[in-house]
């Protein structure tokens, strides 16, 4: 059996992607942590400016905002963590400890203590900490609100007075990705809420900017790893986390 399962609430996603390859292309998370174990097989993991294999019992960590991407060329079992960073920034270790209690106590399958060690010790490590990305967060919080919006590059830049050029070059050191990719992203992740709901495929891919729909299709896939349908199936129990 091969399968993906995605497991939501408000404020964590679980991940398990169980006896398939799998390929999620160059991406961030702009508004959560993510760790992730390798319970079975081999996972490769590109982060900026270093390469690691990760085998069974592996954990990787990925930070907001973290220009990332993961494949395996073979069959791997492999479990994610999301959480919104908010909970991290905002909460108090011990409200942190009992929203992660009972998540764990929910879904069993990897969620062993060592897993469990490193997600406690994400918030102790960046409690307290709300990155800014200053000149470019007015536009940021344009794109994470009304990703289906066009925006003109140029007319944004000119708003700064800064070239185009420059500008590209300097949202991508602050926020991971070039405005039209963290446009796309933001794009697909609004379409895996809607999707949540229950909207049609077709109706979603025009209202989160896609006029196309087989380029929605392949934009989503090359994020999620599976196809908008594929997904629609997987999607799991609403997670347990109050």
């Amino acid at each position: 059996m091969s399968y993906f399962s995605f497991y939501k609430s408000e404020n964590a996603e679980l991940v398990y992607i169980r006896n398939t390859a799998f390929v999620f292309e160059e991406h961030t998370h702009s508004r959560n942590y993510v760790i992730s174990k390798i319970l079975n097989g081999t996972v490769v993991l590109h982060k900026e400016g270093y390469s690691q294999c990760l085998s069974k019992n592996g954990i990787f960590t990925i930070c907001p905002d973290e220009r990332h991407s993961v494949a395996s060329e073979c069959k791997a079992e492999m479990i994610s963590l999301c959480i919104n960073k908010d909970i991290i920034y905002n909460s108090s270790q011990n409200e942190y400890e009992s929203f992660i209690n009972r998540i764990f106590s929910g879904f069993p399958v990897g969620m062993d203590e060592s897993f469990k060690a490193v997600v406690l010790r994400i918030h102790s490590s960046f409690h307290g900490c709300c990155k800014d990305n200053g000149l470019f967060q007015p536009l940021r919080e344009r794109l994470d609100t009304v990703p289906e919006r066009n925006f003109s590059i140029d007319l944004l830049a000119k708003e700064i007075f800064i070239s185009k050029y420059y500008f590209i070059r300097s949202f991508k050191k602050a926020v991971g990705l070039t405005p039209h990719k963290y446009q796309i992203q933001n794009r697909i992740r609004k379409s895996q809420r809607l999707l949540s709901e229950g909207n049609s495929i077709a109706e979603i891919a025009y209202s989160v900017g896609f006029y196309d729909q087989s380029h929605f299709e392949k934009c989503f896939k090359r994020i999620v790893g599976i196809t908008p349908s594929e997904y629609k199936l997987s999607l799991g129990n609403f997670l347990q986390d109050k």
